[in-house]
């Protein structure tokens, strides 16, 4: 297994081109407005530092942050990568090849088809692109691959959450409502019980970090429920009376609240709850969105003065 990322390093011409390539034999007005819009972003990118309070213009790659820098990386490496190279490495090696945005996740049959494969993959980079290779893993040794730490057993892997991360909970003098000590435990429990395919034991590990930060009572009593009964962190499907069907696909729609408006909220959803035979399945979710008194009370007055 070999795990890495990929970014842009080619100057505004060669990037276009090789994003060019994509709209060959289609239509002439839309690949020249690509070229056109796909240069004007690559040949507009400026980065002022207010250290040096300087303005400097960049040069090569797709840019850090934008709106389009994303976009165009994984366009680039989809066309001239993912669409030319990885079909013919997989005759000589490679058996999965797997990308988040810019990290890239292979699988080769062993370490010469791994190293000949990675050897092309720099050889045709020729200075517009760039792959880093992080890791790479024999049968038996474990690696991280964005949130999640897999152990590498062929012809299987397996997943589980990477729990590196610090964790930063309210502290046990915290004096919000309790309701809130109770929405976010369970959203964390679930994520990290569902990366690890259902293992109890990750929601151990997670209850033991948590106390030793010394979080609020309430908050380290959601995580020791969880890792004693971590059926409760699966929704079970509806049934009868016109509920929904096990085969049925379901809408999750989450509406946010403000802990002062709980009461309020929850008893609109029993008087007026949503129809359960369209699929749609209200989660709430409290946001502390509420405007201060201060800052509505100095914009009235800057709208009437």
């Amino acid at each position: 297994m070999v795990c890495g990322w990929f970014f842009l390093s080619g100057g505004c011409f060669s990037i276009v081109w090789g994003l060019m390539s994509t709209f060959a034999g289609s239509d002439s007005v839309l690949a020249d407005l690509v070229y056109r819009a796909t240069f004007l972003l690559l040949d507009n990118q400026y980065i002022v530092t207010s250290t040096l309070q300087n303005t400097y213009k960049c040069i090569a790659g797709s840019g850090i942050g934008l709106r389009t820098s994303a976009i165009l990386a994984s366009l680039y490496f989809y066309k001239v990568v993912e669409s030319e190279m990885v079909p013919k490495m997989r005759a000589i090696g490679l058996k999965q090849w797997l990308r988040y945005h810019d990290d890239v996740l292979a699988h080769f049959s062993g370490r010469p088809s791994s190293s000949f494969c990675l050897a092309k993959l720099k050889k045709a980079a020729k200075g517009i692109w760039v792959i880093k290779v992080e890791d790479i893993a024999s049968v038996g040794k474990t690696f991280d691959y964005l949130d999640l730490s897999v152990v590498v057993l062929l012809p299987s892997l397996v997943l589980s959450a990477s729990q590196h991360k610090p964790v930063t909970p309210l502290c046990a003098t915290s004096a919000h409502n309790v309701s809130i000590h109770a929405s976010w435990p369970r959203a964390v429990a679930k994520r990290v019980y569902t990366l690890s395919c259902g293992d109890a034991g990750a929601l151990r590990v997670l209850s033991n970090r948590y106390r030793q930060k010394a979080t609020h009572p309430y908050t380290q009593a959601q995580f020791d429920t969880f890792s004693q009964f971590p059926s409760s962190l699966v929704s079970q499907p509806l049934k009868k009376n016109g509920s929904l069907e096990s085969n049925q696909v379901r809408i999750p729609l989450v509406l946010r609240y403000h802990p002062l408006y709980k009461w309020v909220f929850h008893r609109a959803l029993q008087i007026a709850p949503p129809p359960q035979e369209h699929g749609i399945v209200l989660r709430a979710s409290w946001k502390n969105a509420l405007r201060s008194m201060s800052g509505t009370v100095q914009k009235v007055s800057k709208e009437t003065c």
